[in-house]
């Protein structure tokens, strides 16, 4: 009986020895395969983060450029406008422009630009010839009660061009959106710079359009004497604001174009608030991100708090020194689903290399606990041998 319990005691003693060394060998494959697998995980989504960041950046910096030369060229124009009319002002100048030769200019600009929904010119009361009294009943877009000389070339959807007096020009009030009426014209002539306005609604040929107008002023020997300018219907943005957004995970996030004063421009998903103030999309950071608009600064980053990556992209406007911006959100899940959709994918072969592991280790470790027991026979058999030839003498 000592002798039965002694290869039980051989086996048990051996035994425990083989489990502890199996159990540690399966656990730290374990441990190190659950780490190399958050390793993983945790790589491959810094990965994702900053690959989309950078996409986003690209879309947005393409886009932004496409915004611009679109702003760009009018204000190019009206530059080139702008200067012709200050020549004819200027000292002892040779150059003299009426109102008919302005109206073509005017006219052969929108002609040439079939993006301009408009080309205008707005001169002080007889700043121009002199002739504004005699000039209210004329139809070349001069005041119908001052005669001051103030035509708005306007093309309608259908593409018929006419001109119409230009109004609102010395109203100091402001739409319901809080742009000036007047700001257009009011701007260039008290800071004789270049001016982009955010957007308005106005009246063109008898249909309601949000516009941005784009006007530079017409100076001579440091005299204002009024501005020339174009504007835009700013359908073009919304749809470009579409596009971008239809290229980023099919349509699953947000493009947001914004004025320098925090207003909306165009937003791809909700096109009823062009025109209104960036409070209703951005309640709580609208302050931070209008200070960075206007401060002319980009920015990249997943916001923790609303789990989305957002991406601001200044667009600078001509010599205006004051930038819109391009708003980019991406909700992370969606961007993080292929990242996720692979964890998923390693936590089922660990789990299934953990039960392989684990079956594996069992399996050796009852072998060899078989093996022991016989092995362990062997040894007390001479034992018991030795005992009984002992007991006989």
């Amino acid at each position: 009986m000592k002798l039965t319990s002694l290869q039980a005691r051989i086996c048990i003693t051996a035994g425990l020895c083989l489990f502890v060394s199996s159990a540690s060998l399966v656990i730290y494959g374990l441990f190190t395969s659950r780490a190399n697998e958050q390793y993983v995980s945790d790589e491959v989504a810094v990965l994702i983060e900053h690959s989309t960041v950078r996409e986003i950046q690209n879309l947005a910096e393409s886009r932004e450029n496409a915004i611009q030369a679109k702003l760009q060229s009018a204000l190019d124009a009206a530059r080139t406008m702008a200067s012709t009319f200050s020549a004819s002002k200027a000292s002892q100048s040779p150059l003299t422009l009426g109102r008919e030769q302005i109206n073509r200019v005017l006219l052969g600009v929108l002609k040439d630009n079939p993006e301009f929904n408009g080309t205008y010119s707005c001169w002080e009361q007889d700043a121009l010839d002199g002739k504004d009294l005699i000039s209210r009943d004329a139809q070349d877009g001069s005041n119908p009660l001052t005669g001051r000389f103030t035509p708005y070339w306007t093309r309608s959807p259908d593409g018929r061009i006419a001109v119409q007096p230009l109004v609102e020009y010395d109203s100091a009030d402001s739409h319901p959106n809080g742009v000036p009426k007047g700001g257009w014209y009011q701007g260039p002539k008290s800071t004789l710079k270049e001016s982009v306005l955010d957007p308005i609604p106005y009246v063109v040929q008898g249909s309601k359009v949000w516009l941005t107008t784009l006007s530079v002023p017409v100076v001579a020997n440091g005299k204002f004497y009024g501005v020339v300018g174009a504007d835009f219907d700013i359908a073009f943005i919304q749809k470009l604001s579409e596009q971008m957004s239809a290229e980023l995970y099919g349509g699953k996030g947000s493009v947001t174009i914004l004025s320098n004063q925090g207003l909306v421009v165009a937003d791809s998903q909700r096109a009823e608030l062009i025109g209104q103030p960036m409070k209703t999309l951005f309640a709580d950071s609208w302050e931070k991100v209008l200070s960075d608009i206007q401060g002319g600064r980009g920015e990249s980053l997943l916001n923790q708090n609303t789990q989305n990556f957002e991406v601001l992209m200044p667009i600078p406007l001509g010599r205006t020194g004051k930038p819109w911006a391009i708003f980019i959100r991406l909700p992370k899940a969606v961007v993080m689903s292929q990242a996720i959709t692979l964890e998923h994918e390693l936590q089922a072969r660990s789990l299934n290399n953990s039960i392989w592991q684990v079956s594996v280790g069992l399996t050796i470790l009852l072998l060899a606990l078989t093996a022991l027991w016989f092995a362990a026979a062997k040894i007390v058999g001479p034992i018991r041998e030795a005992a009984a030839l002992a007991a006989n003498i």
